[in-house]
């Protein structure tokens, strides 16, 4: 299976899978250690350029691997999603198997612009209760996994918790009910195309020059590459 499919394996169980850190994840970590640790630059100096993590990167659990804003996401939360990754990156027939540094680079990837849609949807005021991401798991975990044991087995093979597929589902109405906002006013399919490509070249501006990464692990989506160059 490419790099690029690893995830969105996780994902095809009816949208349960995608991922969202279980282990300690950005909340978990004091906003203020954020900037202490991934230093902004100087006024009106020019973001580095991201280049890729090289060799293995192993951080410690409480180790801030990448900030967004004041957000940071821990090594915890990396390492617990690089496992995952890890145990679903099974090459289809004709597949290349993944390699290690993809696979950093895609959970990177990903943490970061979940962590994008969080606070995107707090900036625009959409929320969605937790009764509601409940039910919405309950709906999704009876239509793909008829018998409990199956869900179990599932959890156990994919390295996953039932944290990490609530926080998963959550992200789903987050965004389409962003979408929703952005195509308001739009009534023809082209014009809700333009104004969705106006709004993700806007996200992409907003939150990357936000994003500040270690030099280890610095992927595209980094804004700013502490230690780098």
């Amino acid at each position: 299976m490419r790099a690029g499919r690893v995830l969105a394996r996780l994902a095809s169980v009816a949208l349960l899978v995608l991922l969202l850190t279980a282990a300690p994840s950005a909340a978990d970590v004091p906003a203020a250690a954020c900037p202490a640790v991934i230093a902004a630059p100087a006024p009106g100096a020019v973001p580095t350029p991201a280049s890729p993590p090289t060799g293995p990167v192993a951080p410690g659990a409480e180790q801030i691997v990448v900030c967004v804003g004041s957000q940071a996401i821990a090594g915890a939360s990396y390492l617990h999603w690089l496992a995952v990754a890890e145990k679903v990156a099974v090459p289809g027939k004709g597949e290349r198997a993944p390699t290690a540094t993809e696979l950093r680079h895609e959970v990177l990837e990903y943490l970061i612009s979940a962590e994008w849609l969080r606070l995107e949807a707090n900036a625009l005021g959409i929320h969605v209760t937790k009764a509601a991401v409940k039910r919405e798991f309950a709906h999704l975990c009876a239509q793909q996994f008829p018998r409990h044991r199956e869900f179990e087995a599932f959890l156990r093979e994919s390295g996953q918790s039932v944290a990490d597929l609530l926080e998963r589902v959550e992200a789903t109405p987050l965004s389409l009910r962003i979408l929703n906002r952005v195509q308001a006013g739009h009534h023809s399919a082209r014009s809700k195309e333009r104004a969705t490509a106006r709004f993700v070249k806007a996200f992409n501006v907003r939150w990357r020059p936000q994003t500040y990464c270690a030099s280890e692990y610095a992927v595209a989506d980094c804004g700013h590459v502490q230690g780098a160059g």
